[in-house]
């Protein structure tokens, strides 16, 4: 991914709180052996335990994404470098599967992940209703919205002009709200919001029966 699709990434993170992950941390995982090792360790943990198959280009990735989710860390940021490459190599078709796992099977995964931490006494159910709202917008984030992003940078770039932090997060901010708004998907489905809230249902009544409400919204 390039530097404007790395900085998109980024700030759309950014604006979603709480990524679990910078940009350099992602970059920098290939120039770095020991890193990469680790990162191939993880990724064989995360298949083992359940971590869905995709396109082989994309697996590390979801592989990230996944143990991410598994562990309770945000993974919106392995996700979102996988729809900038997506964008910037026009493979989203290729991409097809993975995009469908980044945005439903993964959200799913992290906020049942969130559910059981509650569960156990680690977090609150305050805490996981905060975290629905402000982080699973960028999570569903469609390739459209990237490619708005990414083509706003480098029409900057390519008139000699240079986007600031503020204004990539700006942009970043507003493909959020629609988002926020309207849902946003690469399976056809009118809003993942309503599936991965539809499946994660379950688990709300059991652990948090107050924010049921909240979630069917």
């Amino acid at each position: 991914m390039g530097t404007f699709r790395a900085s998109c990434a980024a700030a759309l993170c950014a604006t979603a709180v709480a990524c679990g992950g910078s940009a350099a941390q992602e970059e920098g995982i290939a120039a770095d052996p020991q890193a990469a090792a680790a990162t191939a360790e993880e990724s064989g943990a995360a298949v083992a335990s359940g971590a869905p198959r995709v396109e082989e280009r994309y697996q590390s990735s979801i592989d990230r994404a996944w143990a991410k989710a598994v562990a309770g860390e945000n993974p919106a940021f392995a996700c979102a470098g996988l729809k900038g490459r997506a964008v910037g190599t026009k493979g989203v078709a290729e991409a097809g599967r993975a995009l469908s796992v980044c945005n439903l099977d993964i959200p799913v995964r992290y906020f049942l992940t969130f559910l059981d931490q509650v569960e156990a006494g680690d977090k609150t159910c305050q805490q996981f209703a905060t975290a629905l709202m402000t982080q699973l917008p960028a999570m569903v984030m469609s390739t459209e919205g990237f490619e708005q992003l990414v083509a706003e940078s480098e029409a900057r770039e390519a008139a000699g002009e240079e986007m600031s932090d503020e204004e990539a997060q700006g942009a970043a901010s507003g493909l959020l709200a629609g988002a926020a708004a309207e849902g946003a998907t690469d399976r056809g489905e009118s809003d993942p919001k309503k599936l991965i809230k539809a499946q994660i249902e379950p688990r709300v009544r059991a652990v948090c029966p107050d924010q049921v409400g909240y979630v069917l919204h």
